[in-house]
């Protein structure tokens, strides 16, 4: 995970100063279309945050160090792909939770290689089967840990918000989040390179 550091860790400190300052404008009386507009900003900088991190955890396990040109060289190769499988799981995650919590859960469990499928061109469901079938163990152990840090950083987040409001609540929280899916993206690119990875061997 630390091999990412120089890459990892100013654009999490960088989104979440950005989510901090978008939550601003949200509180102004004319806030209807500045609301879609800061929304649409919050996306996209959770997208290139994620995609920047993600990048940099597969390229963890390399001889080499990440650097900015691999990272940029694999998001310019798969850039499409993965906005659009990270978009699509992120709405069937939406709607999974809006039916009850085990649709939402089931979803995510599933998705939780799909960012990673997408920036290495995988096809993300095939890619999430052959994972499931060939370290059914690991995948479990992976989807128990992350389901629940993600309740309880959410359980968090809120008491933090309910104390400590707009920028400074958000900021703080962004951070949380993004040290926590820096640590999961690491940790997910290993059991992923076990099975589709060029250094499938050394990381096993």
């Amino acid at each position: 995970m630390w091999r990412a550091t120089r890459i990892a860790l100013p654009m999490i400190v960088g989104n979440a100063v950005v989510q901090g300052a978008l939550v601003l404008p949200t509180q102004a009386e004319f806030a209807g279309w500045v609301l879609v507009a800061t929304a649409l900003g919050s996306a996209a900088a959770l997208l290139v945050t994620l995609g920047v991190v993600v990048a940099a955890a597969l390229d963890c396990f390399e001889p080499a160090r990440p650097t900015w040109s691999g990272v940029r060289t694999r998001l310019a190769g798969a850039w499409l792909q993965y906005v659009g499988w990270t978009s699509a799981l992120f709405v069937a995650a939406v709607v999974g939770f809006a039916l009850w919590t085990w649709p939402g859960v089931v979803v995510l469990a599933a998705g939780l290689f799909v960012p990673l499928y997408a920036l290495d061109r995988q096809p993300p469901v095939r890619a999430t089967w052959s994972i499931i079938r060939q370290r059914p163990a690991r995948w479990v152990i992976s989807v128990v840990v992350v389901t629940a840090l993600a309740l309880l950083a959410f359980l968090l987040t809120a008491v933090l918000w309910f104390f400590v409001p707009l920028f400074t609540g958000v900021a703080i929280a962004n951070l949380v989040w993004g040290l926590l899916v820096w640590w999961w993206a690491t940790s997910l690119a290993s059991l992923y390179l076990t099975v589709h990875g060029r250094t499938a061997a050394s990381v096993d």
